[in-house]
């Protein structure tokens, strides 16, 4: 059972390795809030695409620190032949996360936590090149309503706190198709 576990998984691979209808992509944006950070696109037809992506960040601003977990889905409309060209489509996503206020840098014992989540919907455009070395580029600007919410038990209290609106969605994608 176990080999022919084995042998299915391999004849499935070269499948999917020899029909190019895969991308994976590392968007370094990502880095800074965003919620694709790994994502992989599946051709569905001929000009139609699915997106699955997962991020991770943390980073520092003088005394707040970040640190935020995403995911989102996007389906692409592709103009020409799927995966490759000019591109529209929709997304949408959240983000869970946390904001830290740490004053102790400053001399004061001043501290405070944050937790937020975030709700995103929009659309994108842009255009992927893939080379024949499977070297995928891929370059998209869109637009999106993002609605905030904080939870917070501190004395500084965020608790309550909402919010939304649009915003400007850039995205870079590096990758690999197969």
């Amino acid at each position: 059972m176990k080999k022919l576990l084995i042998v299915s998984l391999t004849f499935m691979s070269i499948g999917f390795a020899k029909s190019q209808d895969n991308v994976v992509k590392v968007n370094p944006l990502a880095f800074f809030g965003g919620s694709d950070l790994v994502s992989y696109e599946r051709k569905f037809t001929e000009n139609i695409t699915g997106i699955v992506g997962l991020g991770y960040s943390s980073y520092s601003l003088s005394t707040y620190r970040y640190a935020n977990y995403g995911a989102e889905l996007q389906s692409r409309y592709y103009f020409k032949d799927a995966l490759e060209g000019f591109y529209g489509g929709a997304q949408a996503g959240f983000n869970l996360g946390k904001v830290t206020l740490d004053m102790s840098s400053i001399g004061s014992d001043l501290s405070s936590e944050a937790s937020y989540t975030s709700l995103r919907f929009g659309g994108k455009a842009g255009y992927q090149w893939i080379w024949k070395s499977g070297f995928a580029l891929d370059l998209n600007l869109g637009f999106g309503y993002n609605r905030y919410s904080y939870n917070s038990s501190s004395s500084l209290s965020t608790a309550g706190l909402s919010g939304g609106g649009i915003r400007p969605n850039l995205g870079f994608g590096l990758g690999y198709a197969f």
